[in-house]
């Protein structure tokens, strides 16, 4: 390999590590598959076998937000069952031992100075 062969290599890095011709592609694939361009826009020509790849790729990590998304969602709405469910438990507490049942709870099941550091935190 000749030395300007491997300065080209070299200087042909991106800084985020991508060579060129991956950038190109990146923005071949991108005219594509959002079709607000021609693909010979600025006279660029670019290999179509790195475009395949670039599409594949960028479905893939379509599909995996696509997925997390859902997981998420899912998450979510397990979350707010869960809340839900909670403040049932809670009302029926309070239905069944009064609205101070966790400080008399804490009373007979607790040790004094745990109890008593207990009581000292204030939240509404």
């Amino acid at each position: 390999m000749s030395s300007l062969t491997s300065t080209f290599d070299k200087c042909s890095k991106h800084s985020g590590g991508e060579t060129l011709e991956k950038i190109l592609s990146n923005y071949l694939a991108d005219i594509i598959m959002n079709e607000n361009e021609s693909p010979d826009t600025g006279g660029l020509n670019i290999p179509h076998s790195g475009v395949i790849e670039c599409i594949k790729e960028r479905k893939t990590r379509e599909e995996y937000t696509k997925y997390i998304a859902t997981a998420l969602k899912l998450l979510n709405d397990r979350l707010d069952a869960l809340e839900a469910q909670l403040a049932r438990i809670e009302d029926m507490l309070i239905r069944n031992h009064g609205v101070y049942f966790a400080d008399e709870l804490a009373a007979t099941y607790l040790n004094d100075e745990t109890n008593t550091a207990l009581m000292l935190i204030q939240d509404d």
